[in-house]
């Protein structure tokens, strides 16, 4: 799958031929965020620039595929910052408020703390959240409610890359680092 500034696209593995486009495009003809594969048919995709996010179904028969729009929710408006998913619900950062959404129904279940342009991983049950100002979060996975379990101040200055978890060790960095 690519996810590029006119849409979601499917390539053959063997070959590099497309299979199958759904356009997406947005005022800013950005679309950074990773697509999730929620299962064999279907797909979660989500951008920023007034977009939002949608479900996409999937079938295959024979040479002939069909791509369809399930839902779609103006949240998460993800940017350049991914979403994660979880027991049926995604987690991301719409427009920098961690937001979680209902992938059955693309109903959003809550909005909550400001993280600006962080970046976040699923560890577990948990979300761990890489804030803007380098600060980082672990707020559980829960689609009941926000319920933040720690926080520290790791970095200061604009973060906006990624965190890595290797061996029980965080690793962040900003753009001075």
């Amino acid at each position: 799958l690519v996810f590029h500034a006119e849409g979601l696209e499917s390539f053959a593995p063997a070959d590099g031929q497309s299979l199958w486009f759904f356009p997406w495009k947005n005022q800013a003809g950005v679309n950074a965020a990773q697509p999730i594969v929620i299962d064999d048919s279907s797909v979660f995709i989500g951008s920023g620039y007034g977009l939002g996010s949608a479900r996409l179904s999937i079938k295959n028969t024979g040479d002939e595929w069909e791509v369809t729009q399930v839902w779609a929710s103006m949240s998460p408006k993800l940017k350049f910052n991914s979403a994660v998913m979880s027991a049926g619900y995604v987690y991301g950062l719409d427009e920098g408020i961690l937001t979680c959404l209902n992938l059955e129904n693309g109903k959003r279940m809550w909005k909550k703390g400001r993280y600006g342009y962080g970046q976040l991983l699923l560890v577990d049950s948990m979300l761990l959240i890489l804030a803007e100002d380098g600060s980082v979060e672990l707020v559980k996975a829960d689609p009941e409610a926000y319920s933040q379990v720690a926080k520290l101040q790791a970095l200061s200055g604009q973060t906006w890359n990624h965190p890595a978890l290797a061996q029980g060790k965080l690793f962040v960095r900003n753009s001075e680092m």
